[in-house]
């Protein structure tokens, strides 16, 4: 067993900071034209997304909703998609695992913990100036639950997929990004 596929399969996601790429170079020389971004909210998908889109003269679509997701997929033009609620269809959707499995992606693999503190400050809640007090445990605790139960779905189905490029992802040092 490969090195990534015995880390996907055996190690906990509480600390992990693995980012993993799946055929991407079918993206790259253009035999796919559809790349997802797929992580938990605050793990960077859209900083990299815009990154890789200017990078690839692609068009980049979020996931503020399941049918803007289905355009992104279905359409003909070059095209990023990112966002968690990839993770959320795909576990929950035998049409979307269908639609999904088959592309080429990017699995983030920011820590259940820095995400959730990461996405409770972009959103607003800054330590030392905390709107509500709850705020920093719900993200906590849901990148922590259920968005690591979704992603742990995709990653054991991923390293099924027969021939598949899995490699790790060296995510770009951006500059600090300011919400």
């Amino acid at each position: 067993m490969d090195p990534i596929t015995k880390y996907l399969l055996n190690e906990g996601y509480l600390l992990s900071d693995k980012t993993i790429s799946v055929n991407l170079k079918d993206f790259e020389s253009g035999k796919n034209n559809k790349l997802l971004i797929i992580g938990s909210p605050g793990s960077g998908k859209t900083t990299l997304g815009k990154h890789l889109a200017k990078k690839y003269s692609s068009e980049l679509v979020s996931d503020t909703d399941w049918k803007t997701m289905s355009r992104g997929i279905l359409n003909s033009k070059r095209t990023i998609i990112e966002g968690a609620g990839l993770a959320d269809l795909y576990y929950g959707d035998q049409s979307w695992r269908d639609m999904i499995i088959d592309k080429p992606m990017i699995l983030m693999g920011l820590s259940g913990l820095k995400a959730g503190l990461r996405a409770d400050k972009r959103d607003g809640t800054v330590p030392g100036k905390v709107k509500d007090k709850k705020d920093t445990y719900y993200f906590v605790r849901k990148n922590l639950s259920h968005w690591q139960k979704v992603f742990n779905y995709l990653r054991k189905d991923v390293v099924k997929i027969p021939g598949a490029d899995i490699k790790e992802f060296k995510v770009p040092k951006f500059a600090p990004v300011y919400y």
